[in-house]
């Protein structure tokens, strides 16, 4: 498993391979790391709506659990979601654990049939 250094190696604007965050996907990329400010970024395509409110329900109150919030967009059937630590404004473990859990979500609602 890769530390939060080993992270920050990762070039901007590169996709973060699901062993860094360390979940796995069946396409092996995951989010995808940008700049300005530094942050996490994937988008979770769906087929039907119900699966989409499904999983933003959940994101949602894990949200409100953690108190940690992230950037969602919601444009038809495609949610983007941007994370970071927006008080340093750079990626830290709670973002790391942000999008292990997001992921964990997507796949717990079956949205990941819907690729």
């Amino acid at each position: 498993m890769m530390n939060l250094s080993d992270v920050f190696q990762i070039r901007s604007n590169s996709l973060i391979n699901e062993e860094a965050l360390p979940v796995r996907t069946k396409s092996a990329l995951d989010w995808e790391r940008l700049s300005g400010p530094n942050r996490f970024m994937k988008k979770f395509k769906f087929k039907k709506r119900s699966n989409l409110l499904n999983f933003l329900e959940d994101v949602l109150a894990y949200e409100d659990e953690t108190q940690h919030h992230a950037q969602i967009t919601i444009r038809y059937k495609t949610v983007t979601i941007e994370v970071w630590t927006h008080v340093i404004k750079d990626i830290t473990d709670a973002d790391i654990d942000y999008a292990r859990m997001v992921n964990e979500i997507y796949k717990d609602n079956n949205a990941s049939t819907d690729e």
